[in-house]
């Protein structure tokens, strides 16, 4: 259920804990599209976790939404939607982001009521606090926490160098 892009046997996993409704999220949102262009044909995989913050009573609910997008095969879309969208996440937004993302409205409706997409995005969190996460966003490469700039940069140094590793 975990939304991913790059190649499944990649060499470099970078995984990000996001929160939606966090505005240092969603400029690494806009970084983690430089750096999906720059590795781009590479053995590069980034992977979205969700971890929403307690102060952010609309992250769970659009991680929900974003959920229900990827199992419609839509979750990169939806989540650059909700992300440039982030001042207003209320239901009624996240409804026209989803069909401005191409979602099916019937089966988006009956994947929330599931309570499937709930129980990832807490299944999220929960890994989130087990790896140590305390705030957001949060990047992991091959499973170590960054802990340099998440800035393209400091991104790319570090994955740069693990591909040097393999």
């Amino acid at each position: 259920y975990t939304p991913t892009i790059g190649p499944a046997d990649a060499v470099v996993r970078v995984t990000e804990f996001s929160d939606f409704e966090c505005p240092y999220c969603s400029r690494a949102a806009d970084t983690l599209n430089k750096l999906k262009d720059k590795y781009a044909g590479a053995k590069v995989q980034f992977a979205f976790r969700h971890f929403p913050l307690p102060m952010h009573p609309n992250a769970k609910p659009a991680g929900e939404y974003a959920q229900c997008a990827q199992a419609q095969g839509k979750f990169w879309p939806m989540h650059d939607a909700i992300f440039a969208g982030q001042s207003d996440l209320s239901t009624e937004k996240l409804k026209e982001m989803a069909a401005q993302a191409g979602l099916d409205g019937a089966a988006l409706e009956a994947c929330l009521a599931s309570g499937e997409p709930a129980k990832q995005v807490t299944q999220d969190t929960n890994t989130g606090r087990e790896a140590g996460v305390e705030g957001t966003p949060s990047f992991y490469i091959n499973g170590q926490a960054f802990a340099g700039n998440p800035n393209v940069e400091g991104l790319s140094k570090a994955i740069d160098a693990e591909l040097a590793k393999a």
